[in-house]
């Protein structure tokens, strides 16, 4: 159950960024929402330096930023990124689910309620995973079966996320997450926002 639990958590957690951010759809997103282009170019440089950002991107799911994150939460832009330990100057326009894979590892196993040991076990990081790296790197070295758990739990991800066939157990998850990020974006956008109350 704990597995199920980490795994839901961690397949929440994915964003929109590429090294060419200027033509990304975040980036267009944000300015067709009236992001302000001195905080969209803050965003845009610190991407192009983000050396753990994949070159075929994330894709944002959640479509809210760090800032709106912090204000729902009760808290300041700093403080959010002091508890998840972001880096320090995070700008505020990027994405949450790009803030979440840059969370480190130790920290997202204590978000999880083990300790990185346990984490690493769980996913079978490989040797080359240290536990101050982000969780956004780390889960893209582990295979499908690790992140789904079971060869079975691996078919009906294939099955639901509309994966080739190609796709199998040893996969590298980096491989397939852009796939099922965009389609968790597509059905996000499918679903109504709840009415308020």
């Amino acid at each position: 159950m704990k597995r199920i639990l980490v795994c839901f958590f961690a397949m929440l957690m994915l964003s929109a960024c590429t090294k060419n951010v200027s033509d990304d759809g975040y980036i267009s997103y944000l300015r067709s929402n009236g992001a302000p282009d001195e905080e969209i170019q803050k965003l845009i440089e610190y991407e192009r330096h983000n050396k753990y950002l994949p070159k075929g991107g994330y894709v944002d799911v959640t479509r809210r930023t760090v800032a709106d994150v912090a204000n729902d939460m009760g808290i300041s832009l700093e403080e959010y990124i002091s508890e998840y330990e972001l880096p320090k100057g995070l700008p505020a326009l990027v994405s949450e689910t790009e803030a979440n894979y840059t969370v480190p590892v130790s920290k997202m196993a204590e978000i999880c309620g083990m300790d990185y040991a346990e984490l690493k076990n769980m996913y079978n990081f490989p040797d080359s995973i240290r536990e101050d790296m982000p969780w956004g790197y780390a889960i893209g070295e582990v295979t499908v079966l690790d992140v789904a758990g079971s060869s079975d739990a691996v078919a009906k991800l294939k099955k639901q996320y509309e994966l080739p066939d190609a796709v199998g157990d040893d996969t590298l998850w980096k491989e397939v997450r852009e796939t099922v990020d965009a389609k968790k974006q597509q059905n996000r956008e499918k679903t109504p926002e709840p009415a308020d109350r």
